[in-house]
């Protein structure tokens, strides 16, 4: 009894740690290698008491093949090594008592007769040395003979993966390498990355470290997601959705005044601006679209899908990195409360074909190995939005994106990542998308949104883009701890032929919108935002830095505009009272 207790002390706790699955890798695409292990071909068919007998069974087969036949080993050669006949307490039993004793690290001996040592100091020096081995042995048993898909290294933490585009790659490929080599690539969720031998491993993590120069700016989208969760918790804003896609919410630390001041904000303006682009969608008798670029982990859709304008929405899409995406469509299948808006919790499901029915409700489909997520009102499509984009968005948006709806595109902080000749190429696409054929009576509404820095040319300008480089985040991405200065090397090319709020309109203007207008979030928040809100944030929390503030939101602005296409007269359109309105004056209670 004893040597069988000190042989399994462990195990029960390997076993329950082998039989756990921290991932829902089939709702991300992710597969096993061909070469499953045991557990993975495990049927718990049949009565529970068989089932429990199979299970453990299949345990005790695995250990005992794994460490048996160090104990055999040990036991063969300390029984030729030392004469068992010289006393009759030295027999087989006494030495297998020391071999388990020794390989669990329990420290107990039977002894030796009439003597003041243990069984081992009888012994010889290779018997002994045999011991040792089996000690050592014994003591690093708990190690892992691979990487468990539950364990991520420091390095694998926003560092990117590659694949080939075909969601299931060969074992060997995936073990010799996470570069594609032909076919068009693209990224893959982090949790792939434990999947691959150690070997391939540690080969890979500083390799694909050098060549991706995207983690940094899909950062931001975490870094943002928690500046909105401190704006809520502090009572800025209401949004019950966003702790759904924020790790730990519950224990994640609040964000200074001056950033919890311009969330809200940033929020506030781009709220307004889209619930006054559906009310006007409601006074024309037409349903809108919209189209979310770079959302990230926006909650923007669950927050008019059940608000007032739910009625008024026929389509929301979001376009991100396929990392993004394949965290969000995770993110909202985990969630009840999220999934509940898409449809029943009993009619999700995963499938690999993009082809949606809208006569289907409710129907959700994780697609595209796990990185794409459609429903009948809400899709998250993976993409490159700096990629040309008639490469890339007819295939995504062609069968679902509507050109004769009024259509609202937002760009969040996602034009001034990209180069100036990018972000044209993609309003363009868009533009021409949305283009009156002559053949359809309906004219065209199309209307765009940003959201960005700007004037980054003056000196103030400059210590932000510093900031960026050395990883202080401004309020595009949300976060102002001094003490994370992690190298991110960020640039913004996007934001050079912007010095001033004057040239902000001409990023639509070009592209022959009907008017465009822009505003400085310091403009925002002095002009249009109510004395009565004014003054409810500001018993929110105690701010001094007033002038550090006015800094930062001189450089941040909300441009927006609208295309009119196939309006025979344009004088009296409600489109072109699209836009922000300015605060009432002051009524005499506040005098």
């Amino acid at each position: 009894m004893y040597v069988i207790m000190m042989y399994i002390s462990v195990y029960p706790i390997a076993l329950s740690v082998r039989s756990t699955n921290v991932y829902e890798e089939q709702s991300l695409g992710v597969f096993r290698d061909e070469d499953s292990d045991e557990e993975d071909d495990f049927e718990p068919t049949g009565s529970r008491i068989a089932i429990w007998g199979r299970y453990l069974t299949m345990h005790a087969r695995r250990q005992l093949s794994f460490d048996m036949w160090w104990l055999s080993l040990a036991l063969f050669l300390r029984d030729n090594l030392d004469n068992t006949s010289i006393q009759s307490w030295f027999n087989i039993f006494t030495i297998q008592f020391e071999l388990v004793s020794a390989y669990g690290s329990v420290g107990l001996s039977l002894g030796a007769d009439n003597q003041n040592y243990s069984f081992s100091g009888t012994l010889r020096p290779l018997s002994k040395l045999v011991i040792c081995l089996v000690m050592l042995r014994g003591r690093h048993r708990g190690l892992p003979v691979a990487i468990d898909r539950a364990i991520m290294l420091p390095l694998e933490f926003n560092d990117p993966r590659e694949q080939n585009s075909d969601p299931r790659p060969p074992a060997d490929e995936a073990r010799a390498t996470r570069h594609s080599t032909s076919g068009r690539s693209r990224n893959i969720p982090r949790s792939y990355a434990t999947m691959l031998p150690p070997s391939s491993l540690s080969r890979s993590v500083g390799r694909d470290r050098a060549h991706d120069a995207d983690a940094a700016i899909r950062q931001t989208d975490a870094d943002a997601a928690l500046a909105r969760l401190s704006a809520v918790k502090k009572g800025y804003l209401a949004d019950p959705f966003i702790g759904h896609f924020v790790s730990r919410a519950q224990f994640q630390p609040l964000r200074p005044p001056l950033i919890n001041i311009g969330t809200y904000v940033r929020s506030h303006s781009i709220d307004r601006l889209t619930e006054q682009w559906m009310e006007i969608s409601k006074q024309e008798h037409k349903q809108c679209q919209i189209v979310s670029l770079g959302a990230g982990s926006d909650t923007r859709f669950w927050r008019i899908a059940t608000g007032p304008y739910k009625d008024q929405l026929q389509l929301y899409i979001e376009l991100d990195f396929p990392e993004v995406t394949t965290k969000k469509a995770m993110s909202i299948r985990k969630s009840r409360d999220l999934s509940a808006v898409l449809g029943p919790p009993e009619t999700i499901s995963v499938g690999e074909v993009l082809d949606f029915c809208e006569g289907t409700t409710a129907s959700i489909l994780a697609a595209q190995g796990g990185t794409a997520l459609h429903s009948p009102k809400y899709h998250v499509l993976p993409c490159d939005l700096r990629r040309t984009p008639s490469e890339v968005l007819p295939s995504l948006l062609g069968d679902i994106l509507s050109s004769t709806l009024p259509t609202l595109l937002l760009f969040e902080c996602v034009l001034v990542y990209m180069s100036p000749e990018a972000s044209s190429n993609l309003i363009q696409w868009f533009v021409d998308y949305f283009q009156h054929d002559s053949h359809v009576s309906d004219p065209r509404v199309l209307g765009a949104l940003v959201y960005e820095m700007f004037g980054l040319q003056d000196s103030f300008g400059q210590v932000m883009m510093n900031n960026l480089r050395v990883g202080l985040f401004l309020l595009s991405a949300g976060l102002s701890d001094s003490d994370l200065r992690q190298s991110r090397n960020v640039t913004l090319p996007g934001a050079t032929p912007y010095p001033n709020p004057v040239s902000l309109p001409r990023r639509f203007t070009r592209h022959n919108f009907t008017f465009s207008k822009a505003l400085t979030l310091r403009d925002i928040r002095e002009s249009y935002i109510s004395q009565s809100e004014l003054a409810r944030i500001s018993t929110l929390e105690m701010l001094d830095e007033v002038e550090e503030l006015n800094l930062v939101l001189e450089h941040y602005a909300i441009t927006w505009g609208v295309k009119l296409d196939g309006y025979s007269d344009s004088s009296n359109i409600p489109w072109d009272q699209w836009g922000m309105s300015r605060k009432p004056e002051p009524s005499n209670e506040y005098e």
